[in-house]
């Protein structure tokens, strides 16, 4: 076969491509039958192979080069439209988009109020938790029970004595039972001082906010350690919760100039846990105290500021005051006048299934803590299946 036919059989079939054309082979043919300048007597055919596997290498060369900077473009494309898809939360974290099925966990403080200011109030939290890619497995019980480092610590309230009003807040570790610990005599039962009552404005992480209210009117706003309730403190120190609390600048680490405060309180105002200091009239309802214009730190508050627009939480629930997210952005905690739900908000309308629970009358929250990585989410699962009932109501 001679090399010009051998060239035009390559030049048909997968090779005939862009950068291949005729004035190329054409070239390629004409070097090949052409004796060089340089040369003697034209040599056997064998001696020419080398000039001819170059020219064939340079072909096969150019031909691939073509074909795969065509199929690379196309990859390219491809890789482009599936990276551009747009993250379903603000709350993702940047490196992809946030898994819509539920896989959070979430535990809810509540506290009900009596009709009057100084009255004792009564507590409740309810875990909602995803069984099976489902928002199914709610289970509620007394007190507050707060996540604390690998532990939950329960908090609860303990009156003075059956003869004097009063109420005071403590706070055991890991589920043990208030009838385990001593009893203090009747005067000072953990500490509780006859006509002050102590309500819980707020639990997370590892501070506690607290409202002390003396049997002559008298409010402190205080901030301590959720450790300062042991009752084995308590009753040594019925005062301590004053001697103990954090002031603004201490609770944070430090503080803006001015901004300071011995006495303050963590309320929830614009779907966000602040800071408030007590007004001048000395009135007990935060939401009339004075908002301290500083941001708090995760080592207060973790919550990250929430995932979605108020727009779209009012198209979860038109009745929303308050709303949070998960850390992840998988769920969301949608709290009415009467009612309080949770939705896995990322998935389709007709494949959330909320949970819903009502609320009680002159009940708020007070904790929505998080946990947002399997095994934490199935250890909670399991603390909370050895001390609550599996019901919300």
């Amino acid at each position: 076969m001679e090399d010009k036919d051998l060239f035009e059989q390559l030049a048909r079939g997968p090779l005939n491509r862009n950068g291949f054309d005729e004035s190329l082979k054409r070239r390629i043919n004409d070097s090949l039958e052409r004796p060089g300048r340089a040369r003697g007597p034209s040599r056997p055919w064998l001696l020419r192979w080398p000039a001819l596997s170059f020219s064939l290498l340079l072909v096969l060369g150019i031909g691939a080069g073509v074909w795969s900077l065509s199929a690379g473009t196309g990859q390219r494309d491809n890789l482009s439209k599936t990276t551009e898809q747009p993250v379903s939360s603000s709350a993702a974290s940047g490196v992809g988009p946030v898994d819509p099925t539920p896989h959070s966990a979430v535990v809810i403080g509540l506290r009900q109020d009596g009709d009057s200011p100084d009255s004792a109030s009564t507590y409740r939290t309810i875990i909602v938790a995803p069984e099976n890619d489902k928002l199914t497995y709610v289970r509620s019980g007394d007190g507050i029970w707060m996540p604390y480092k690998s532990n939950f610590w329960k908090i609860e309230y303990r009156n003075a004595s059956a003869a004097n009003a009063g109420q005071s807040l403590i706070a055991l570790k890991s589920g043990e039972s208030s009838a385990e610990k001593p009893a203090a005599d009747a005067t000072a039962t953990d500490g509780a001082v006859a006509g002050r009552t102590e309500k819980l404005l707020y639990a997370g992480n590892r501070f506690v906010s607290i409202l002390q209210t003396d049997g002559d009117g008298r409010t402190r706003a205080l901030v301590n350690q959720v450790t300062e309730l042991d009752p084995k403190v308590r009753a040594a120190d019925p005062e301590t919760l004053v001697n103990t609390r954090y002031t603004f600048a201490a609770a944070l680490g430090d503080a803006a100039a001015g901004q300071d405060a011995d006495e303050w309180a963590i309320a929830r105002e614009d779907a966000k846990w602040v800071a408030k200091k007590p007004s001048g009239d000395g009135g007990s309802a935060t939401s009339d105290w004075t908002t301290i214009d500083a941001d708090l730190t995760a080592d207060v508050v973790k919550d990250l500021p929430l995932a979605i627009s108020w727009e779209d939480v009012l198209k979860l629930d038109r009745s929303a005051i308050d709303a949070y997210t998960s850390q992840d952005g998988d769920m969301a905690v949608v709290v009415s006048a009467e009612r309080i739900q949770v939705i896995p908000y990322l998935l389709p309308q007709a494949d959330r299934q909320p949970v819903e629970f009502e609320l009680r009358p002159n009940e708020s929250v007070v904790m929505v803590q998080w946990a947002t990585q399997a095994k934490y989410v199935d250890n909670w699962k399991q603390m909370f299946g050895k001390w609550f009932a599996a019901s919300a109501s």
